[in-house]
């Protein structure tokens, strides 16, 4: 069984491959590696990604409340979430997810 620390750290990974991927740039990393303040402020991918992103791997309900709270509101605040055989949620305020609908939606 692997310990929910090393889950953690594998779940971000995974998001960072993802979001270089979908982005189409290698600047994106994990902040435990990159920032020490960004990690402490609760955004766990860095770099040129227009969203600030908190990676949750638990069972439990995380407190998503304090999580939003705590992190930086120059970018919108995300918490991408997944439990085991579940689908993985992405959570946002509902404000900042109508700001970035109108801000894609523009024309």
């Amino acid at each position: 069984m692997i310990n929910s620390r090393k889950k953690g750290i594998v779940y971000e990974q995974k998001l960072v491959r993802e979001f270089k991927e979908l982005l189409s740039t290698e600047n994106i990393y994990s902040s435990r590696a990159e920032s020490k303040r960004m990690d402490d402020l609760g955004v766990d991918i860095v770099g040129e990604i227009p969203i600030h992103v908190q990676a949750k791997a638990v069972e439990t309900c995380p407190q998503l409340h304090e999580i939003l709270k705590n992190m930086p509101k120059d970018k919108p605040r995300t918490i991408f979430w997944k439990r085991n055989n579940k689908t993985e949620l992405v959570i946002m305020e509902k404000q900042e997810f109508y700001d970035l609908l109108l801000t894609i939606t523009k024309k």
